[in-house]
């Protein structure tokens, strides 16, 4: 993938990205995400649940996007590339992650690494295939769910 000066340093920065998946007829989707990747030309991953339009989507169309802020006025990143939705073990280690991360009050609790649950978690990874810097350019965002 291409690499664009100070690309790596805004994506560390950026604590949130749009991750844009495709639905029915070729609709868009634009959804806030939490950012817990540090390198954009390297396989990401976001946490979510199975019964989600963002994972039906990825299941149907792959394809996705990945948006953030540029620290330069005026532009932003779009990082394209495929999803997948990750492996059980996948699901184990990284949600158990995401969960300590937000309630690290949890760790005590045994019950939350046996796999509670883990039928309702999902993983996508991301796994990139080009980038570039997008100047001037409105975001229409339509979040959903």
């Amino acid at each position: 993938m291409n690499k664009i000066e100070g690309m790596g340093e805004d994506f560390k920065n950026a604590k949130v990205v749009y991750v844009t998946t495709v639905g029915e007829r070729g609709k868009l989707f634009h959804r806030p995400m939490t950012n817990y990747n540090e390198d954009p030309y390297g396989n990401m991953w976001f946490a979510s649940f199975r019964q989600t339009n963002k994972v039906e989507q990825v299941m149907k169309n792959p394809r996705v996007k990945i948006t953030f802020p540029s620290s330069r006025e005026g532009e932003m990143y779009e990082i394209t590339g495929s999803a997948s939705i990750g492996t059980d073990a996948e699901v184990r280690e990284k949600w158990r992650w995401w969960m300590f991360f937000w309630h690290p009050e949890y760790r005590k609790y045994t019950w939350f690494t046996e796999g509670s649950h883990l039928h309702e978690r999902v993983i996508i990874n991301v796994c990139p295939a080009e980038a570039r810097v997008v100047k001037g350019k409105k975001f229409d965002f339509m979040v959903t769910p």
